[in-house]
């Protein structure tokens, strides 16, 4: 791997690290979560990153949809054990941050297609 690739992976993991944790964050929000400060939640979102890389890398053996289920259920507990909101909660966390994630991703991917359009027209 060459040098600009590595530094490349290493601020897409940051930009990809700043996106689940303003999705993460504003789930917990909705929720009414007690610590939901921005390097809270940040800390959060690394160490589920970590989970969730290692988990990913153990599903790529034979029994791997084992792995990625016991990785999941490992996130969603540290999620609620760090954010005091216990397992049941840090699901709604989990499947709301993704759902917020999905109407973003409609508005901006609608707003990008229009303008795309817009801009199609007139070149």
């Amino acid at each position: 791997m060459s040098e600009a690739a590595f530094i490349g992976a290493i601020v897409l993991f940051i930009i990809y690290l700043l996106v689940v944790t303003l999705f993460l964050k504003i789930a917990l929000n909705i929720i009414g979560a007690k610590k939901t400060d921005f390097g809270e939640v940040f800390i959060t979102a690394l160490i589920c990153a970590i989970i969730a890389a290692i988990f990913t890398f153990l599903g790529a053996s034979p029994i791997g949809i084992l792995f990625i289920i016991i990785g999941v259920i490992i996130i969603i507990y540290f999620i609620g054990q760090r954010h005091d909101i216990g397992f049941c909660l840090a699901i709604i966390v989990v499947i709301v941050a993704l759902v917020v994630f999905i109407i973003v991703y409609i508005i901006v991917v609608a707003i990008l297609g229009l303008f795309g359009i817009v801009l199609s027209i007139f070149v």
